[in-house]
């Protein structure tokens, strides 16, 4: 994949096909080549964006995703407490319709 200027578009090794397997000594060597080679979207101010043409845009907006997309989850104390509340305001509900037997 490549813009109007000729040059790979970062995103072309990811959109061109399928992954290679990672169980294949083969695609094994290709993820350990490569595995690094996904460079982040720059970030840009709302000028430099509006400046791109609206193809850019979509591209850029495009890679941002997939830049942003894998980010591991944090497990913070605040997050383990949200999710703790809310999994015990989902499941109380649900285990409160069961009768004991």
């Amino acid at each position: 994949m490549s813009d109007s200027t000729g040059q790979a578009h970062p995103l072309g090794a990811i959109l061109a096909g399928k992954p290679p397997r990672r169980d294949t000594f083969a695609g094994w060597q290709h993820y350990r080549a490569n595995r690094r080679a996904f460079v982040p979207a720059p970030v840009l101010t709302l000028e430099q964006w509006q400046a791109l043409s609206p193809r850019r845009q979509v591209l850029h907006d495009l890679h941002r995703t997939a830049t942003h997309v894998n980010l591991p989850l944090q497990e913070t104390p605040m997050a383990l407490k949200i999710s703790r509340l809310l999994s015990r305001r989902i499941l109380v509900p649900h285990q409160a319709t069961f009768a004991p037997l």
